[in-house]
C-alpha cells in the first residue's frame, strides 16, 4: 500500500497523543508529520516521520529534543548529531531483537495495518525516555549559542504576541503572501517587528522559519501548561 501524509498521520495520531504528543498542522519542516510535547520548563520532544524514498509503503521516525522545536536545524553549534536521532539506535542490539526480531537499528515499517502501527508505537514508547533524560545533551544544548539565540528570538516573540496583540497595525515588508499551516498572521508580523529591532539579519524565509517556531512553541506550551495545573 502507498503511503501518503494524511494516511501517515491519521493511522499513528491516536496512539502518539495518547502518549502526550500534540500534532501539529506542517508543510515546512520537510517531515511527513510532524508531532512534539513538552518536557518540563525548558525543552521540547519533537518527533518527525518520514516515508520512505525508494519504498512508498515504508515509514520511519526521528527523535528531535531542544529547547527549540525546530526539528532539522543543524548549523552552527547545534548538536544536531545528538538531538537528532532515530529510534532504533537508541537500544541495545538485544533491546533490538527482543523488539524487532532482528537487529537492524535503521527500522522501518511495512504499512499501517493494526500491527505495524502498534510496532512503531511500542519502540516510541521504549525509546523516548533515553531522549528525554540524556543529562550531558540537555547541558550541550543549553550552551549552544545558536540553540540559545533560537530560543530567545522565540521567547520575544511569544511575549511581544501575547501581550501586545492589539498593536501591530502598520506596513510590513517580509510578510507571507498567504496563510501558513492556519498560523495567525499576527505571529508573522510579531517576527519582523523583533528582528528589526534587534537588527538581525532580516528576510522573507527567516521570519518565516522564527515565526512558525514561535507559535510551534507556544501550541506546546498551552498543552503542557493545561496537563500541569
Amino acid at each position: 500500500m502507498k503511503l501518503t501524509k494524511a494516511k501517515l498521520i491519521k493511522a499513528v495520531r491516536p496512539e502518539l497523543e495518547a502518549l502526550g504528543y500534540t500534532f501539529l498542522k506542517d508543510s515546512t519542516s520537510g517531515a511527513q508529520g510532524l508531532f512534539g510535547k513538552k518536557i518540563g520548563s525548558d525543552m521540547y520532544l519533537m518527533l518527525g516521520l518520514t516515508i520512505h524514498r525508494f519504498y512508498d509503503d515504508r515509514f520511519t521516525g526521528d527523535f528531535y529534543l531542544s529547547t527549540n522545536t525546530l526539528i532539522y536545524a543543524d548549523w552552527g553549534d547545534i548538536p544536531f548529531m545528538e538531538c537528532r536521532r532515530r529510534h532504533g539506535y537508541l537500544l541495545t542490539e538485544d533491546k533490538l531483537v527482543e523488539l524487532t526480531g532482528n537487529g537492524t537499528p535503521d527500522i522501518w515499517w511495512e504499512g499501517l495495518d493494526e500491527s505495524s502501527v502498534n510496532s512503531f508505537i511500542e519502540i516510541i514508547r521504549r525509546t523516548e525516555y533515553l531522549m528525554m533524560n540524556n543529562a550531558n545533551l540537555k547541558e550541550k544544548l543549553r550552551t549552544s549559542l545558536d540553540v540559545c539565540k533560537i530560543s530567545d528570538r522565540a521567547r520575544k516573540i511569544k511575549h511581544i504576541v501575547c501581550h501586545n496583540a492589539d498593536e501591530f497595525y502598520g506596513d510590513y515588508s517580509y510578510l507571507p503572501s498567504k496563510e501558513i499551516d492556519e498560523i495567525p498572521m499576527i505571529w508573522f508580523k510579531a517576527t519582523e517587528r523583533i528582528l528589526l529591532e534587534s537588527n538581525e539579519q532580516i528576510n522573507p524565509q527567516i521570519v518565516r522559519m522564527y515565526a512558525i517556531e514561535a507559535y510551534h512553541q507556544y501550541v506546546l506550551d498551552k498543552v503542557y501548561e493545561r496537563m500541569n495545573r
